[in-house]
């Protein structure tokens, strides 16, 4: 059964006395790290949570993506919940936001854009 295992197992030539070593595969770090990244991410994020990112950036002149977090404090007082919601940036969070997207500005800085979903 090991034999077959090869994903999760590595067999060493029998012992002396005919017995095989098993050894747990080493793991990449980087597919560690995506996998635990994954486990994180939350399923949504509250739709109220959806509205208000849109209502602030809908009356607003566009906003560059990465100082969004500090744009969003201003206007709500409150910090954007990332790391509460399972997300590492700034962009991972918006991308969940189906009615928003981030757009190249004339500068070819990314800039967040309010849409209407696709229907």
């Amino acid at each position: 059964m090991l034999f077959e295992m090869t994903d999760i197992a590595d067999l060493e030539k029998p012992t002396k006395d005919g017995e095989y070593l098993v050894f747990a595969k080493k793991q990449d770090t980087a597919s560690v790290s995506a996998a635990s990244a994954l486990m994180k991410k939350p399923i949504f994020i509250p739709e109220t949570l959806s509205l208000l990112v849109c209502r602030i950036l809908e009356g607003s002149p566009p906003v560059p993506v990465l100082q969004f977090p500090k744009f969003f404090e201003k206007i709500t007082t409150r910090e954007l919940p990332l790391i509460e919601y399972g997300f590492s940036t700034v962009e991972e969070f918006l991308a969940c936001i189906p009615e928003i997207s981030a757009i190249e500005d004339e500068k070819k800085e990314k800039v967040i854009k309010v849409t209407q979903p696709e229907k």
